[in-house]
């Protein structure tokens, strides 16, 4: 359970820092708009 709950967490961040960022860094790390749409569209126990 430990392990799930570390895994959500970093999830959560990553997708909220994801959501964050500006378009020109999107461009800098290859993802779109719509795939940045998609990623932070998830539920934090989603893959």
């Amino acid at each position: 359970m430990k392990k799930a709950f570390i895994l959500w967490l970093r999830r959560m961040r990553t997708r909220r820092h994801l959501r964050a960022l500006e378009g020109h860094r999107l461009r800098d790390i290859g993802i779109s708009e719509a795939e940045r749409h998609r990623e932070c569209a998830k539920w934090f126990w989603q893959e």
